[in-house]
């Protein structure tokens, strides 16, 4: 077994979670429509939205012609709320998703430099949510903050303000086309994420070099895709 000593140090971030749709641009409406962000860059392949480049994001891709992705694995998606703002309820969308929102106060001093609705959280169902969590913590350097039979929760980095995936012991529902597609973290160096998931004998899904940045994706506890990406310039930038 790997013992997973050479992941890379440096700072982790949730950068994104990427979701498959039926329309894009309807979707996208949506989501403009009730939260504070924008269309951060669309392609032929994807849909960027968030309230900036530089904090968590939601990305969009195309389902499968034919299906219509419903939530599934993935429970709900978690939005930060400015302090002095009252903290809104859950809100459902059209695709069953759940959208939750947590207060910057709760994040802790870091937090004041998050905008208004920024993705700092998912929830996942999981058949073992503390396997996940020991999972997500040995093979990508996540830090466990919660770990029982019922529900565990793993930091991306180093504190709440750098996003957490939270595990519900839930039956994940089987047959609906799959919503769920990536988890996206980000970090200083795709490279030696590669260079060390390979030292280690994991197993890589793929590697991606693009115009603004270059990405491993490795599968994760529960099937889950993780992509490690690093943003060699921001979007829109010469």
């Amino acid at each position: 077994m790997p013992d997973h000593q050479h992941l890379p140090h440096g700072h982790r971030a949730l950068d994104h979670v990427a979701i498959r749709v039926a329309d894009r641009d309807a979707f996208s409406d949506q989501l403009l429509e009730l939260f504070d962000v924008r269309v951060i860059d669309r392609t032929e392949r994807f849909t960027l939205i968030g309230p900036d480049f530089e904090h968590g994001k939601i990305t969009l891709l195309d389902a499968e012609p034919g299906t219509t992705p419903v939530a599934g694995q993935l429970v709900s998606l978690v939005l930060v709320e400015t302090t002095g703002r009252a903290v809104q309820p859950p809100i459902r969308l059209d695709n069953e998703l759940v959208v939750t929102f947590t207060s910057a106060d709760t994040l802790g001093p870091e937090a004041a430099r998050l905008p208004r609705h920024a993705l700092v959280g998912i929830a996942l169902r999981s058949d073992d949510p503390a396997g996940a969590a020991a999972g997500f913590a040995d093979a990508h350097g996540m830090h466990i903050v919660a770990q029982g039979p019922g529900a565990s929760a793993v930091e991306v980095g180093n504190g709440p303000v750098d996003g957490t995936i939270t595990l519900l012991r839930e039956e994940v529902p089987v047959g609906a086309a799959r919503l769920l597609d990536h988890v996206g973290v980000l970090v200083e160096d795709a490279a030696a994420w590669r260079d060390a998931f390979e030292h280690d004998g994991d197993p890589i899904d793929r590697w991606v070099e693009a115009p603004h940045s270059r990405a491993v994706f490795v599968p994760g506890p529960d099937d889950v895709l993780v992509e490690f990406v690093e943003q060699l310039v921001p979007m829109g930038a010469n």
